[in-house]
């Protein structure tokens, strides 16, 4: 980060985490229930859910993209990523604060990653299991539905290919 962010990042001191959970930890902070939640992963292996059970937010992380496509990494795992959003939807936010975009509800947070995600993921494991190689699969992927997303150009591509190798390695 100090090569990204320069003299911005002067000052900056790195922290360990001084506590870990599995999979559930509650916390009281200035009388407000926080619960931090694991649900799998998905956009990486550490994504994690904070809960907020009484306003009804969820703070999603990069488990939700809103105003852009979402980025399949090569640490991500999208049938974990399809849980993970499962596991918020779950939760029955009124609100949700995505990693990337604008505070939305959960209606446009589905549009916008799940169902984005679920129909690459089904796409490319139709196409494996047809034993079409990844350029085929990736040239017959139809997910122009998803192209008003301003990063759609430079991340669909990639995209495909992670989710195939994903399926691929299964």
């Amino acid at each position: 980060m100090e090569k990204i962010l320069g003299a911005a990042f002067a000052g900056t001191r790195t922290q360990r985490p001084t506590q870990t959970f599995k999979e559930r930890e509650t916390l009281r902070l200035g009388g407000e229930t926080i619960e931090l939640i694991f649900t799998g992963g998905g956009h990486t292996p550490g994504d994690i859910l904070v809960w907020l059970p009484a306003r009804r937010i969820a703070f999603a992380g990069d488990l939700v993209f809103v105003d852009r496509l979402p980025g399949v990494l090569p640490v991500s795992n999208v049938k974990a990523w399809l849980a993970s959003f499962d596991a918020l939807a779950a939760l029955d936010p009124q609100w949700i604060i995505p990693g990337h975009g604008a505070p939305t509800v959960l209606a446009k947070a589905r549009k916008e990653t799940r169902d984005y995600l679920a129909l690459v993921r089904a796409h490319m494991k139709k196409a494996f299991d047809a034993g079409d190689d990844i350029q085929s699969a990736i040239k017959s992927l139809d997910d122009t539905t998803f192209a008003y997303l301003p990063t759609y150009p430079e991340l669909r591509g990639q995209n495909a290919n992670r989710v195939y190798l994903e399926v691929e390695a299964e």
